[in-house]
């Protein structure tokens, strides 16, 4: 026996036993029902195979839908039976060749036997008869459902006579939802030696012993519970699921564990079992797979438009197979496989007719648009936009992009009306924007037409505006703004505020566009209720000199009063500069990791893409240059440059830079190499762009060249009037390439300028500006001024501009001959540089005498944390030591003793276990508390 026939080993057993009371002389009949799918077929292959070995003569025949009309075709197939004795065969053959036979006397069902039939049916029957006489005759008839009457006749004639002849007839038929042959069963089942085996669906038991058998014993037990959900015990599908298995891991590990895989295997044997039985029961399923989720018998009846009768039996043979339970399809990969197997056009078909039944129904927006969108594009009335769009509102509030999109498009291709199309243009546009800008930039022709023809509302006129210039399209841009007159301030005022910061330019040029200027930037200490023009006071703010707090403020009140969304976006985005500008980067942070994670949820890749270059803003402005280098690749990889458009220019400054001071100048130039829209160098990118470039020049001695970026920067700032040192500081950057061609009279020049346009305030600018100064100051004063450099760099937390300070000191160090000291700030920047992550950490400035001193050992040991052993008052002491502050410079920052001072270092060096203050950790001098 095969060892697949282990699953029905009782039936198989059944089947053997009636076989030997057969060879005995005492002739059976056998029955098997089973659900679709249930393996009778299998049953009877191998039941065949056996009875074979054991000598007997084995008759097949398989019967057939297109032939259940043709005349005794079923008994044709037993004699044409390659095993069937010469004689019997040509016999036959002329019996069936009679004229007498004659295809329009079939009946499907078994009849009276006409006297013109009677001699050709006991001939035949008869020929059977005499054949059991050498040896055991087992006749296997696979879906006797599709019999002839004719043939179904004889084998009642036959069944009639053979109870002591050694013949066995077994009848293989799927369980219909009601008799296919009532008049045929009722007159075969009247006889005892007939008996009936019913089939049921695979058990777990049996589906694990029809797996291990096709995959091994080895770890395939997390596959049998998946394959029987999947197949619900039905063999015919599950041998599919275990051919299509097999096929998708030619090598496998025996130990690795097995997932089953549904392929065209498995979907072939899903179709096989539909078109088994009537064509109603193909199509109840494809309406059900249709209709998916929301199936019910009552609504497949509806959109099939056939009586509930019909529907019934078919998912009575349905569920009877396992493909379904109820009304509904048991598992999606079965639905799937209906539905790949269903043409597109009889698709389109029933989702048009889902939808309108469901619509009917009074059914949720977006349970009919599903099917509207499933349907492609069609046109079905005005119902059908209103259903869209109210279905890409819901989507939109659950934060399913995507599902708005698509039927945001089938909204506007099935609208007729040229003003509600606008107004769905307008609105696909700005969720296109949220995934792909490239993608929306298509609409823009489409809405310049719809404003020119009046169809576009005024109120969407910023958008469209706004797109225009993401996309360089100024001269539209400027077009459109000259020609839009009837509108509300609102607008006219949200608009002016978003031009002001971001294409300056325009407004400049332009300056009767709209009526505010852009250069009346005076700070208030009271915001408006409008985000964007808040995040724009605050921006304000955080450029002027003290106003820090302001900035503060105003960017809390936008960005904690705003939830991230297409008309919030702008302000949002300007808020965080202003923090970042006001070298606020903790809080920065924590806001940008914040929306981060909700423009991740709600699938906004054009808000993730312009956070994360923001957070490689942040990033470089501590210092961190590989992680500034890994957010703004990340960036650019989230989007496409086309979709980044003249905004490209943020990301890629921020790249460039980070890799110029990671030392990675292939790279860097690779950056550089790239093509960029010239209408960027329009915009404040445009601007950061030329400034990074001018790094990446001066850090490669190519000082004349970055000059000339530095001052071109310059230039337009100063023309926009948008020149504050905290947004682009391209003075100290112009100073030093001055510095490199031995021009310190214009360096020092342009340093003061700076100096003088930062003011007071405590900021990174300031502090890179006292360290420019400082090199062109006399060498005595060097040290002081570099050491308020290192402090306020220090308080904003830039690990690369205070590594880059210390270097400086060491330098003036040297020069004054104090090599110890110039030997121990050296080492801090080489400290701080890797802790930047760069591969080239600042030269060491030695001197002469430094050939005699002993290299110091490693600062703190590994095992001593210093910001848990030390005291805060502690920390603040060795901080500023670490800095290269002397005790007196300490104590006058404190406030306290010297004495005081040494009795804290005394303590820190033997919690440490050191014994000099250059020994002390760097990173003391990065973390220094603020006095209570």
């Amino acid at each position: 026996m095969g060892q697949q026939c282990a699953v029905w080993r009782n039936e198989f057993e059944t089947l053997r036993a009636l076989y030997t009371e057969s060879d005995r002389g005492s002739g059976k009949v056998v029955m098997i029902n089973g659900p679709i799918g249930s393996g009778s077929a299998m049953l009877l292959q191998r039941f065949a195979e056996w009875v074979t070995d054991q000598g007997a003569l084995v008759l097949n025949a398989t019967c057939s839908r297109a032939e259940r009309t043709l005349m005794l075709g079923v008994i044709s197939q037993l004699f044409h039976s390659t095993t069937l004795p010469p004689e019997a065969t040509a016999m036959a053959s002329q019996l069936l060749g009679d004229d007498l036979m004659d295809a329009e006397t079939a009946e499907s069902e078994p009849v009276t036997i006409r006297q013109v039939h009677a001699r050709l049916i006991h001939n035949l029957a008869t020929t059977l008869l005499d054949l059991a006489e050498d040896r055991t005759v087992v006749i296997g008839i696979d879906d006797l459902q599709y019999a002839d009457g004719a043939s179904l006749q004889t084998l009642l004639y036959l069944q009639r006579r053979l109870r002591s002849a050694r013949i066995m007839l077994v009848l293989n038929e799927w369980t219909p939802p009601r008799p296919t042959h009532p008049l045929f069963d009722a007159e075969l089942f009247r006889q005892p030696h007939c008996r009936r085996l019913r089939l049921e669906l695979l058990t777990r038991d049996q589906v694990t012993g029809m797996v291990r058998e096709r995959l091994g014993d080895t770890n395939t037990e997390p596959l049998v519970d998946q394959a029987l959900a999947i197949t619900g015990g039905n063999s015919f599908l599950l041998n599919g699921l275990l051919e299509d298995t097999l096929a998708a891991m030619p090598d496998r590990n025996p130990a690795d564990p097995v997932a089953p895989v549904t392929g065209p295997g498995f979907a072939q044997a899903v179709l096989t079992c539909l078109h088994a039985w009537e064509h109603s029961l193909v199509r109840v399923a494809r309406a059900a797979a249709v209709l998916g989720p929301n199936s019910s018998a009552r609504r497949l009846a509806r959109l099939l438009r056939v009586d509930a009768e019909t529907v019934n039996e078919a998912l009575c043979v349905l569920g009877d197979a396992g493909l379904m339970n109820e009304a509904r399809f048991r598992h999606d990969t079965l639905r799937e496989a209906v539905l790949d197997g269903t043409s597109p056009n009889q698709r389109t078909t029933l989702n048009v007719r889902a939808a309108r039944m469901l619509q009917h129904e009074g059914a949720e927006s977006t349970v009919v648009a599903s099917h509207l969108v499933a349907a492609g594009p069609v046109k079905d009335g005005p119902w059908m936009v209103h259903v869209l769009c109210s279905a890409a509102e819901q989507a939109l509030v659950d934060d399913k992009v995507q599902e708005a999109i698509e039927c945001l498009k089938l909204a506007h291709l099935a609208c007729e009306d040229d003003g509600r199309r606008a107004v769905i243009a307008v609105k696909l546009a700005h969720i296109e924007w949220r995934v792909n800008p490239s993608a929306a930039a298509q609409h823009l022709t489409t809405l310049r037409l719809a404003f020119d023809t009046g169809a576009l509302r005024d109120t969407d006129v910023p958008a469209v505006v706004s797109y225009l210039l993401w996309h360089g399209r100024f001269e539209e841009a400027t077009d459109l703004l000259g020609r839009w007159k009837d509108t509300s301030a609102e607008a006219r005022a949200q608009l002016t505020a978003e031009l002001r910061w971001v294409y300056p330019s325009l407004l400049l040029s332009h300056p009767g566009l709209l009526p505010a200027h852009p250069v009346d930037r005076k700070p208030t200490d009271s915001f408006t209720d409008q985000p964007l023009d808040t995040a724009a006071a605050a921006l304000d703010a955080a450029l002027s000199d003290g106003k820090d707090d302001l900035a503060l403020r105003g960017a809390q009140q936008v960005l904690q009063g705003c939830r991230l969304g297409d008309t919030t976006v702008r302000p949002v985005s300007v808020a965080l500069v202003a923090l970042v500008v006001a070298d606020r980067l903790d809080e920065a942070t924590r806001w940008c990791s914040i929306l981060s994670q909700e423009a991740g949820a709600r699938g906004a890749t054009t808000w993730q893409a312009q956070l994360e270059a923001t957070a490689a803003t942040i990033a470089y402005r501590r210092g961190d240059l590989a992680e500034a280098e890994k957010l703004a690749a990340a960036s650019m990889a989230t989007m496409s440059p086309q979709s980044w458009g003249t905004s490209i220019g943020a990301p890629l400054s921020i790249l460039l830079l980070a890799l110029t001071g990671l030392g990675k100048h292939a790279e860097a130039e690779a950056i550089l190499r790239r093509a960029v829209p010239q209408s960027m160098f329009e915009t404040s990118w445009g601007l950061a762009y030329l400034y990074a470039r001018g790094c990446y020049h001066l850090a490669t001695d190519r000082a004349y060249m970055a000059l000339s970026d530095f001052f071109a920067c310059g230039e337009k700032l100063l023309q926009w009037q948008m020149d504050f040192p905290r947004l682009i500081p391209w003075r100290t950057a112009a100073a030093e390439a001055l510095l490199a061609l031995g021009k310190r009279e214009q360096a020092e020049e342009l340093a003061r300028q700076q100096l003088k346009l930062v003011g007071n305030s405590s900021s990174r600018v300031r502090g890179v500006t006292l360290r420019v100064l400082a090199s062109v100051c006399d060498v005595q004063a060097r040290p002081a001024i570099l050491r308020d450099s290192t402090e306020l760099l220090r308080q904003v937390g830039d690990k690369l501009q205070l590594a880059h300070g210390h270097n400086a000191l060491s330098r003036a160090y040297q020069e004054l001959g104090d090599f110890g000291k110039a030997k121990h700030m050296a080492e801090r920047a080489a400290e701080l540089m890797e802790l930047c992550g760069t591969r080239q950490a600042p030269p060491k400035n030695r001197g002469p005498q430094d050939q005699e001193v002993r290299e110091l050992p490693s600062a703190t040991p590994r095992d001593v944390d210093c910001f848990t052993v030390l005291s805060n008052a502690e920390r603040r002491v060795a901080g500023l030591a670490a800095l290269g502050h002397t005790n007196r410079e300490i104590s006058r920052k404190l406030f306290i003793t010297v004495s005081t001072v040494e009795q804290h270092l005394t303590r820190v060096y033997r919690k440490l276990n050191v014994n000099r203050r250059s020994h002390l950790p760097t990173e003391l001098s990065l973390n220094i508390p603020d006095p209570a």
